[in-house]
């Protein structure tokens, strides 16, 4: 039997809620908008990567049997949470509690699921549901700034002000906010032709300045394509810029900012230090910023874009550099005599950064996931940049196209805070009139070891066929990556 209900106030915290989706699911799969428990009983277990797929016979109340699909996390998450490929058995009776498919589809994203003997094999949260409404993917605007505010549109520039001098400059800013989690970016703050214009990790950011207060819109998606809008208000204060994060006109969280010309030890003489070890994900693919200044062409092949079917890793195909290096696996770096090695968990991808070398001169037709990538030491800071990539996507599964004709910087260092830091620049002027930026942060995990990446089509073929999509898929080449 399915029962729809209302999101209910199960034992999880928000944070863990907004990533409800997954780092594959797409929001154009699911209504986060509605939740419901579905009971029944498993006839079918597929248990690989990038997604455990339960199918279920669902007896309805007027005798009627329907078949359903739930989708859950990836092996290696689950693993985490000691849930292994024998905790859920064929024949066994269970209720999973999450979000429902859209347009009536037999789909639901597990976020609790449990037995009718009362085991609890996982326990998760209702999801979080975009502020505002809104298209699925569309910004999510407050309405706080009345008419004739100075926020007069995404990337407009700020009239003049008073002491708008003091904010012009590149901040390294540090966000803390509840439902998304902490990360670092990048703010940039520059004059432009009718007052200031600010960018946040490279996409445009509105702002408002007042004597020495600032106010930003920040636009964000939380991995599952739900995209909401916080509002940044700070101070100038000796160390630079701090301030509180609102969100749905609740205090959220707390960010700050300081001044710096970009990534430590630019210009510096070499001094290599080792970045060897295993790291996981600290801060799950940067601040999560949305939009960006994309080119037309780029804009017209994310409005096409299809997740649900053209997302390469739901058919087990390499992520691309971007996505793999900011995903929530882990990795380890290997130093070698002439190069250092990188070894990811996500798909067990690897790579190889040789030091001080040149490009092949046929480097950009290599078309391959993570290109070519040579690198050098700029101070402690571990500078490695990459052409020869095959065309992929951003770091979510937006429809933000990268070209085979893009090249990516990284600056590569361990922080004051012993975690090792990347900052990533994209350089694509096919699709992006302006480069974006992440800055994903990583924590020493010696002890772990890394878990096998199986990873298996089937479900995805499967839920095409059942839902009479093949046809639609194999039409669609041009967007796959």
């Amino acid at each position: 039997m399915k029962r729809l209900l209302p999101c209910l106030a199960l034992a999880v915290t928000l944070g863990a809620a907004a990533t409800a989706l997954g780092h594959h699911a797409s929001n154009l799969d699911y209504d986060e908008n509605t939740v419901g428990t579905v009971d029944g009983v498993v006839f079918d277990i597929f248990w690989a990567n990038p997604h455990i797929h339960i199918y279920l016979t669902v007896e309805n109340d007027d005798g009627s049997s329907e078949t359903w699909d739930m989708e859950g996390p990836n092996l290696n998450s689950l693993r985490r949470r000691g849930v292994t490929r024998g905790s859920i058995e064929i024949g066994d009776q269970i209720a999973i509690t999450g979000t429902l498919g859209r347009d009536g589809t037999r789909r639901i994203w597990a976020e609790s699921i449990v037995k009718a003997d009362g085991t609890v094999v996982m326990h998760g949260g209702c999801p979080v549901t975009r502020s505002g409404g809104g298209a699925p993917g569309a910004l999510s605007r407050r309405t706080r700034f009345g008419i004739g505010s100075l926020l007069i549109g995404i990337g407009a520039p700020a009239q003049v002000m008073a002491a708008e001098e003091d904010f012009i400059g590149s901040w390294l800013f540090y966000i803390d906010h509840r439902p998304a989690g902490d990360a670092y970016g990048t703010l940039d703050i520059e004059a432009a032709d009718e007052g200031i214009a600010g960018y946040i990790d490279g996409g445009p950011a509105q702002l408002r300045i007042d004597d020495d207060e600032i106010t930003l819109l920040f636009d964000w998606d939380n991995g599952g394509g739900i995209v909401s809008v916080s509002e940044l208000t700070g101070s100038l204060v000796d160390a630079g810029i701090e301030g509180i994060v609102r969100h749905d006109g609740e205090t959220t969280g707390s960010w700050r900012a300081a001044l710096r010309s970009g990534p430590p030890g630019q210009g510096e003489p070499p001094d290599p230090v080792d970045l060897g070890g295993t790291w996981s994900m600290r801060t799950d693919d940067g601040s999560g910023k949305e939009s960006f200044a994309m080119t037309p062409e780029a804009e017209a092949f994310r409005q096409a874009f299809m997740p649900q079917l053209d997302d390469p890793v739901l058919r087990c195909v390499s992520d691309g550099l971007v996505r793999v290096t900011g995903g929530p696996f882990a990795k380890e770096i290997l130093h070698q005599e002439g190069r250092i090695t990188i070894l990811y968990e996500d798909m067990h991808e690897i790579r190889r950064v040789y030091l001080d070398g040149e490009f092949p001169e046929d480097v950009e037709l290599l078309d391959s996931p993570l290109g070519y990538s040579i690198g050098h030491w700029e101070g402690s800071t571990l500078v490695v940049e990459t052409r020869g990539l095959r065309p992929a996507l951003w770091h979510r599964a937006g429809g933000k196209p990268i070209s085979a004709d893009a090249h990516i910087t990284e600056y590569i260092y361990r922080g004051d805070d012993g975690n090792l830091h990347v900052e990533l620049v994209l350089d694509d002027p096919v699709n992006y009139e302006r480069s974006p930026l992440r800055h994903t942060v990583f924590a020493p995990t010696p002890e772990y070891e890394f878990s096998y990446y199986g990873c298996d089509p089937d479900a995805f073929y499967r839920a095409l066929y059942l839902e009479q999509q093949l046809e639609l898929y194999f039409g669609r080449s041009r967007y796959r990556r």
